[in-house]
């Protein structure tokens, strides 16, 4: 069951383009599909274009065809985590802004992730208001 119930959400229409007056393309990497569509449909609301994959595998694949202005990841995943998969991405040069999101957030990853430079860390359910600020700053 998803932690976003769409009976109590409200969702405000924002128009957020970037500096290049395009909009902001989110790539979201969630394993839990009702979370993943959820957060899709939010971001979009607010404006965001948004893709979304279930494994840092597939975030991996997707990056090396498309770009995406920012990563919002899960730190647990099927296979390899969202803190692994950063690192990878560092590793092939590929800079990304990332947003963390975990429901049990470990000091280890914690320290990781500000380590690679993520630029927010969220604990699940995600602030909606804070990550909307976040990924605002970014088109700023």
């Amino acid at each position: 069951m998803s932690s976003y119930p769409r009976e109590k959400r409200k969702v405000t229409r924002l128009r957020t383009p970037g500096a290049s007056g395009k909009t902001l393309s989110v790539l979201i990497v969630e394993d839990d599909p009702a979370l993943s569509e959820n957060l899709s449909e939010i971001l979009r609301g607010f404006g965001f274009q948004v893709s979304a994959v279930s494994s840092a595998d597939r975030a991996l694949e997707f990056l090396e065809q498309e770009h995406a202005d920012c990563l919002l990841t899960d730190v647990k995943l099927p296979g390899q985590g969202g803190i692994a998969m950063l690192e990878e991405l560092r590793r092939r040069h590929v800079t990304v802004p990332a947003i963390v999101m975990s429901g049990f957030l470990e000091p280890d990853h914690l320290r990781r992730a500000t380590e690679l430079g993520v630029i927010d860390v969220q604990s699940k359910p995600v602030n909606l208001e804070r990550l909307h600020d976040v990924l605002d700053r970014l088109t700023s």
